[in-house]
This record gives C-alpha cells, sequence and structure tokens, in this order.
C-alpha cells in the first residue's frame, strides 16, 4: 500500500506519534488508516484501500484519501487509543482459536516506543476493535454496519 513503517520511525525520532489500523477481510478489499500527529497536537488521517480481498493478492491501490485532523479531533482520538488500554494490551491474540475472517493489525509509535497488536475477528469490546472503527470514521472511512467483521 506504499505506506510508511512505523517501527523504522520510532528510533530516530523519539517525538513521533502515529498509529496505523490494517484491516484484513476475507471477503472486502483491504483497508489502511494511519494518523500521523504533528508537535503542534494536529495531524491527518491518511487512508487507502486496494482492490482484491483480504485473502487473496490485493490488485493494486484503488481509493486513496487523506484528512485533515484539528487538536480537538486528535486529542480524542489519542484519548480513544489510551481508554481502550492499547499500549497495555497483552501481546498474544486471545482470539486466535476463533475462526478469522478478519484481521485487524493496530500499530502504533510514541516517545520512541513501537507496539503492534494482531487480532483476528475481534469482539466489539475488544481494544484493536473500539479504535478501528473511530479510526474509519475520522478518516472518513464508509463502512457499513454488517460489514464490520
Amino acid at each position: 500500500m506504499h505506506e510508511p513503517s512505523l517501527f523504522e520511525l520510532a528510533s530516530p525520532d523519539p517525538d513521533a506519534d502515529s498509529y496505523r489500523l490494517l484491516w484484513l477481510r476475507d471477503n472486502d478489499r483491504p483497508v489502511s488508516i494511519r494518523l500521523r500527529v504533528n508537535p503542534n497536537g494536529r495531524g491527518w488521517f491518511y487512508r487507502r484501500m486496494t482492490g482484491g480481498t483480504g485473502s487473496t493478492h490485493p490488485t493494486g491501490l484503488r481509493e486513496i484519501g487523506m484528512s485533515w485532523s484539528w487538536k480537538s479531533r486528535t486529542a480524542s482520538f489519542l484519548k480513544t487509543v489510551d481508554g481502550a488500554g492499547f499500549w497495555s494490551q497483552p501481546d498474544k491474540n486471545p482470539d486466535s482459536e476463533r475462526v478469522c475472517r478478519s484481521h485487524w493489525i493496530l500499530e502504533g509509535v510514541r516517545g520512541g516506543q513501537y507496539r503492534v497488536l494482531d487480532r483476528c475477528s475481534p469482539e466489539p469490546d475488544n481494544p484493536v476493535r473500539i479504535i478501528g472503527p473511530r479510526a474509519m470514521r475520522l478518516a472518513n472511512l464508509r463502512v457499513h454496519g454488517r460489514r464490520i467483521y
């Protein structure tokens, strides 16, 4: 999807603050939503979607978009990340035994630290499932409720 590595961003820039959701669905197009937070508290949401499905080889970028995020909007998203406990979640996927219809991979960089959580068809109360749809809304990605799985 021509996205930068958040892992590589963590070490050279200890002030970097960024999050990305990679959403790979069995029967729908893969989606990437990334928030880059500027030092002034504002930010940008970047949205990318490919052709194909999450269970097959993507067929190239089909949609690219970006949304400006003012200070209060960015702060609200970061509060959702902290409130959901992203930085304190266990690395082990508690959903690893269930049938996986979609992977929700959430990455974050803050204060020189990098974190990634990979969840398989997470329940609505799972932190990745709380943060992901919020990022989708703020990035202006329109997904019907029945297509979120």
